[in-house]
């Protein structure tokens, strides 16, 4: 019995799902935050995919990476990389159908999320996660000082 089409799919999977987990979030993140016009224009063309039958996104994946096409071409010119008919090409197609989902969703979250609720916990002590690395940072400053004090104090 021949598993290799099983490994292939869950293989294709994994790595899709994380570029998709990965490229959703962030997208999401910062498009959150853009002005309504602009999230707008980029809100319908990274749905596209959603309203679009997959055999025509399909389609548009090989005008553009088709060996004979600007960006394949490229990439076969100055690295020799083929990115159609090879198994990483269904990443490429499944990262491109599935994104949408992921991007949505999260794009809801953040923009449902309840800046008095951050306001808050700032009041109650609570960080932001940019002053908690600066602030990790400085207490390992200071840690290390005191065990090398201590050390030195030892000798």
């Amino acid at each position: 019995m021949d598993l290799y089409p099983l490994y292939n799919s869950l293989r294709i999977a994994a790595i899709a799902a994380i570029i998709v987990f990965l490229l959703g979030i962030a997208a999401a993140y910062y498009i959150a935050k853009l002005p309504r016009v602009l999230k707008g224009i980029l809100d319908v063309i990274f749905t596209l995919p959603l309203v679009l039958p997959p055999t025509v996104v399909g389609y548009l994946l090989l005008l553009v990476l088709g060996p004979k096409r600007p960006v394949g071409e490229f990439f076969l010119e100055n690295w020799d990389i083929r990115l159609t008919m090879q198994w990483w090409s269904a990443i490429f197609a499944v990262s491109v159908i599935v994104f949408p989902l992921m991007y949505r969703t999260a794009r809801g979250a953040f923009e449902r999320f309840d800046e008095n609720l951050a306001d808050a916990g700032r009041t109650l002590g609570r960080r932001d996660l940019h002053d908690r690395g600066l602030h990790a940072r400085q207490d390992r400053h200071r840690v290390h000082r005191r065990l090398s004090a201590l050390a030195h104090r030892q000798r």
